[in-house]
């Protein structure tokens, strides 16, 4: 069967790694479809051809992907379409979208383009799944939140993979550092991790919070930038945005402590990457959590509304002062770590198209 690879709306991020990390592992006769400004992101296997999309702005590519692009899989001669996107072509032959995001998410937007956008994501992604010839999800939580036994008889769950790392990379722990990852959304919780780190300096004065993500809510980065202003936060708590996938994981491999407080998620990958380069974890106890970091690999928290930060300024604590409870963690992540793998996910995607 040949298969075309839409990734016309990847362009940063967890889409960005999930695509790196199948296509070494799917057939090379498929080909690959990509936006123009993603060519030198996007690592290519040798003998796999690639077609680009003409540059287009965000009503453009909608338009583009959903009345042009069927045309064209049929001229090409493509049997099927795999997207790396929750959504594609209504009118694609054999149309197989990757749900990377819930539904969830929606709930925490807070102005009206944020939830018109979600809305519009939400409403895209069900047309999408109602249509599609299958479906690959990479959270199992999320089959419930799109659908339930409807959407279960022609999906298939394929986690990310870890990513390549060697445990015996020396990279010096730096003690003080505190790591939260992902683009800034509402539904990060960023401000609360900020309180967090302020109640945690006053037993750990040296303490300092770096977060990594592009600045992809407006609303949410003021947010950020207003709790960092209240508490008198800029000389402690460094807001970087996006970075390089390699330089992230060097950063994550130095961190004492990996935080996520966040009220929504598919497939938390930055908690599988802390786990993978021997960082500890502090993060919630819902299910988007525990689908990841299991139930001994991470101090998991019941995050009650009101109490979080102080919740977790205690269970960062706890951990700088225990290193025999930190190399527990990092023992256990490693095992949790070992049990996702591209190359398992890439046999997953291959065998969605062969029966």
């Amino acid at each position: 069967m040949r298969v075309l690879i839409n990734a016309m709306h990847t362009s940063g991020g967890g889409g960005l790694v999930y695509l790196n990390g199948i296509l070494p592992h799917v057939p090379r006769d498929w080909e690959l479809l990509i936006s123009p400004d993603m060519a030198s992101k996007i690592t290519v296997p040798e003998g796999m051809a690639v077609r680009v999309t003409p540059k287009l702005g965000f009503f453009g590519k909608h338009v583009y992907e959903q009345f042009v692009l069927p045309i064209l899989q049929r001229r090409w001669g493509f049997d099927a379409m795999l997207c790396n996107a929750n959504y594609g072509p209504l009118f694609a032959r054999r149309l197989v979208p990757i749900v990377h995001t819930t539904p969830r998410a929606a709930g925490a937007a807070k102005t009206l383009k944020m939830r018109l956008y979600w809305s519009f994501l939400v409403l895209l992604t069900k047309m999408s799944l109602a249509r599609a010839w299958r479906v690959l999800v990479v959270a199992e939580h999320v089959l419930a939140d799109y659908g339930g036994k409807n959407l279960m008889n022609k999906a298939v769950v394929a986690h990310p993979g870890k990513p390549e790392w060697d445990k015996n990379t020396p990279f010096k722990k730096d003690e003080q550092l505190l790591l939260a990852v992902g683009d800034v959304y509402a539904q990060k919780n960023y401000p609360t991790l900020v309180q967090a780190v302020v109640r945690l300096r006053r037993e750990r004065p040296d303490v300092r919070l770096v977060i990594v993500g592009r600045p992809v809510d407006a609303a949410a980065v003021r947010a950020l930038d207003k709790a960092v202003e209240a508490h008198q936060a800029e000389g402690f708590v460094e807001v970087r945005g996006g970075v390089p996938h390699d330089d992230l994981l060097a950063l994550m491999a130095q961190a004492a402590v990996l935080v996520s407080v966040s009220r929504a998620e598919c497939f938390n990958l930055p908690l599988l990457e802390a786990l993978t380069v021997g960082t500890p974890v502090v993060c919630g106890d819902d299910d988007f959590f525990t689908e990841v970091v299991g139930t001994s690999a991470a101090v998991r928290l019941g995050l009650c509304e009101g109490a979080v930060a102080d919740a977790v300024a205690v269970a960062i604590f706890a951990l700088l002062e225990s290193k025999p409870l930190c190399d527990q963690l990092i023992r256990a992540g490693y095992v949790r770590a070992g049990l996702f793998d591209w190359r398992l996910t890439g046999q997953k995607i291959t065998y969605t198209f062969a029966v």
